[in-house]
């Protein structure tokens, strides 16, 4: 028999807003069951307070996925040294 495993809330959020592939390491994500991540992805996610702001959350990740995204580096880095001298 094999044993249950109990996931922390935030980890069940993530699923239910489709983040999880952004926020959580695929070495932590590849051991849970796919039975146990469809039942968390079928969660509606209007039924987490603060539901409302998750369109937000979305944008700001792709945000940062770009800003992170090494062939765009060198780009970011430069318009952050602009920024800078600019004072913006």
């Amino acid at each position: 028999m094999s044993k249950y495993n109990s996931y922390h809330s935030q980890v069940k959020i993530c699923y239910s807003l489709g983040l999880e592939k952004e926020l959580l390491p695929k070495t932590f994500t590849k051991d849970i069951p796919r039975s146990t991540y469809f039942q968390w992805r079928q969660t509606p996610s209007d039924k987490y307070l603060g539901s409302e702001f998750a369109h937000k959350i979305d944008g700001d990740l792709e945000n940062i996925k770009l800003i992170l995204d090494e062939k765009l580096r060198l780009l970011s880095s430069a318009y952050f040294s602009f920024c800078r001298t600019t004072n913006i």
